[in-house]
């Protein structure tokens, strides 16, 4: 008798409960996970170039510092000059590692996504 009750058309409309609402709901969801997921991938791609220009500006910022110091050591260059592009490799260097850093969680995210 309350099994009757409860799966009774009545029921289901009397609380609201159907069966496409449900059927919405589960693919909307799965819309919102797929977007997640590109938006993800998407951010992994964009990170990876991010970390690939930041390698570069430290290579270059590197070789900026060997010019420094030969151009002081013939005196083109004062000291104030060569601590400066070293304090520009050391900033850059830091922006490295926080790219690294950030690039990582989102591959994690993203594998933990993709991975039950």
């Amino acid at each position: 008798m309350l099994y009757d009750q409860l799966s009774s058309p009545l029921m289901f409309k009397t609380f609201g409960i159907s069966l496409e609402g449900s059927k919405l709901k589960i693919m909307k969801r799965e819309k919102d996970v797929e977007q997640k997921a590109v938006n993800l991938y998407l951010g992994v791609l964009l990170g990876a170039e991010r970390l690939k220009n930041k390698n570069e500006e430290y290579g270059l910022y590197g070789r900026l510092l060997e010019l420094m110091r030969a151009e002081y050591r013939v005196g083109m260059k004062t000291m104030l000059d060569v601590i400066d592009t070293e304090t520009d490799l050391l900033e850059t260097e830091l922006g490295l590692e926080e790219l690294s850093a950030q690039q990582l969680i989102l591959e994690k995210d993203l594998i933990n996504m993709i991975v039950p």
